[in-house]
Formats: structure tokens, sequence, C-alpha cells
């Protein structure tokens, strides 16, 4: 009998990472793999999302300071990228980089799961930008084992960056 070495390769088999339901019961409705605290990754975030039949897991956006990459695995759907569609299938590699004119959305318009990776850069903090509802959104870490913080706010509550400070 062969005794089983421990392994200091961090490694993990897909189907023993918990699935987390993400969305709205709305529009958005997908569950999420994250490899990323499991497998103690520093400057890399991956998960696995399974993209229910009609359905999206994140409002059009981009990011300031994160590239992401899609691995499309299974199914069909459409990228909305920079505000127009395009046609994506298992087998497909995405590239979505930082900035302005990036904007992103994977949709599922089949009538079957849509499976795929999703890697990014892990630049903490970051900022996003969710131009159908005029939204900016901050993520960031303090210091606690709380993970990512966010503050998400409407471009219409911007105020001047002196207000309310005449007594500090």
């Amino acid at each position: 009998m062969t005794k089983q070495k421990t392994s200091p390769l961090p490694r993990l088999n897909i189907s023993a990472v918990e699935k987390t339901p993400v969305g709205n019961g709305k529009n958005f409705e997908a569950t999420v793999r994250r490899f990323t605290g499991p497998l103690q990754m520093k400057n890399l975030g991956c998960g696995y999302i399974e993209l229910a039949p009609g359905k999206k897991a994140w409002p059009y956006h981009l990011h300031y300071g994160n590239e992401e990459m899609f691995l499309i695995q299974q199914g069909t759907g459409l990228i909305r990228y920079d505000d127009e569609m395009y046609d994506i299938t298992a087998g497909d590699v995405i590239y979505t980089p930082a900035g302005n004119g990036t904007a992103h959305q994977i949709i599922n318009n089949s009538d079957q799961p849509l499976c795929y990776f999703a890697i990014s850069t892990l630049q903490i903090p970051d900022i996003c930008h969710y131009p159908d509802s005029r939204k900016y959104g901050a993520y960031y870490q303090d210091g606690t084992d709380d993970g990512i913080k966010s503050f998400i706010a409407k471009e219409s509550s911007q105020v001047d960056y002196f207000e309310d400070e005449e007594d500090n």
C-alpha cells in the first residue's frame, strides 16, 4: 500500500469548492465558486461562474484598477463590451483591460447554463463604473478579516471636495 504524501502544491478540484449564489433574483442570477481565498492567492482573483439561462451575473461595468479574463467552458451567450454585443461560446478566451472604453457584461441568452472562469488581477483598492445605472463603486480592504468592503454611490450624489470641511 502506497502512503499519500501531503503536497505543497496549492490545488483544488472545482467540485470541492462551495457554490455561492449571486444576484438579485430578477435579471441577475448565478452561482460562483471562488478560488482566491481557499488557495490563498495574493494577486490573482479567480472564480468559476455558472450563469443561469436568460440571466446575467453582474451589472455592465468597467474597472479602473483590475484587468479581467474570461475562459468560456460550457454553453453560449453574449458579451456586451463597450456597448457592442459579441457572441461567445465554449473555448473562447476574452480579455478586458482596465480603463475607459472597456465596460463589459456576460449575458446568457440561451436556454442552457453558461459556465466560465473569471480571472482578474487583484488590485485593491479598485474603482468600478456602472454606466447603465450611473454608479461608481470603491472596493477596498481595511485590515480586518471581513474581506473586501465596498462603497457604491450614484453619480448624482457627488459633493464638492471641501464640502462640510469648514470646521475641520
